[in-house]
This record gives structure tokens, C-alpha cells and sequence, in this order.
């Protein structure tokens, strides 16, 4: 297929896969009589793998670590490496969501703490001025966050 071909059978811009190109991550598999880029159907499942790698935040130097260069006939020891290589970088991308998820479910728990405090014991009196914070005989102070 043709690089506009596999551009829209992929959901991907024209201009992207020549990128891609550029950076070794894909190649094609042969040319046309005219001279024209041919892909076969193992670029499509590359170019997937590109763009959820993209999705997941990696950027395209980790992922063409992760892949490898394009080669027709990549050797069973390189694909060992690569895979090798891949798990560290998934790994290292568990670890950094599971610290954010540990932080926004802390966050979530204080702000759920705040909520309960505003809602049950905190009422607005008649000296509270909002742009000016808490009102002074609140206990409830550090809960207002003004």
C-alpha cells in the first residue's frame, strides 16, 4: 500500500509517517515501478504500536528504543533486547502512575476531609467576609483554604 493509504488506515497524517520514516521507525517493505514507498501489512501493526506508545506519553526516542529500528529482517537477538528494553521503560512508567495515582488519591481523601468539615460544621456568620479568609473565631481555619 502507499504511504497516503496507509496513512488513513492507520488514522495518521501523511507528514507523521514520513517522520516516522525519518526516525527509522518504520520503512518500507519494497517500491513500486514509479519509485513510489510501498508498505505491507506489518506497518500498519507497527504504526498502532507507535501511536499507543504515543498515547502512553513515551516519546519517539523511547520509542524507538522500545522497537527498534525498522528493518525488514530484524534478528531474533535484537528483538530479545528491544523486549528486554521495553519491559525496563513500562516498568519505569507503572512506577511513575502508581506514585501519581498514591498522590491524587491523598489529595482526594483531604479534600474529601475539607468538604465534610465546610459541610457539617462550619455556617457562614455575619462578620465573614470571604475575600478576607476564616472568619477569626473559626476553628476550623486551616479547612477554608482562603
Amino acid at each position: 500500500m502507499t504511504i497516503g493509504t496507509l496513512a488513513k488506515a492507520c488514522g495518521v497524517t501523511v507528514r507523521a509517517l514520513r517522520y516516522y520514516e525519518e526516525l527509522q521507525l518504520i520503512c518500507a517493505t519494497q517500491r513500486s515501478e514509479g519509485g513510489y514507498r510501498l508498505y505491507d501489512a506489518s506497518s500498519t501493526k507497527r504504526i498502532a504500536a507507535i501511536v499507543t506508545l504515543q498515547d502512553l506519553n513515551y516519546s519517539l526516542d523511547d520509542i524507538l528504543e522500545i522497537l527498534g529500528v525498522a528493518e525488514p529482517n530484524n534478528t531474533l537477538p535484537l528483538k530479545a533486547q528491544r523486549i528486554a528494553r521495553s519491559r525496563q521503560l513500562l516498568e519505569r512508567q507503572h512506577q511513575c502512575l502508581s506514585e501519581k495515582l498514591a498522590s491524587l488519591t491523598a489529595l482526594q481523601t483531604d479534600l474529601s476531609k475539607r468538604l465534610t468539615v465546610l459541610e457539617t460544621q462550619c455556617t457562614p456568620c455575619n462578620t465573614h467576609n470571604p475575600d478576607a479568609g476564616a472568619c477569626q473565631g473559626c476553628e476550623h481555619q486551616d479547612t477554608h483554604w482562603h
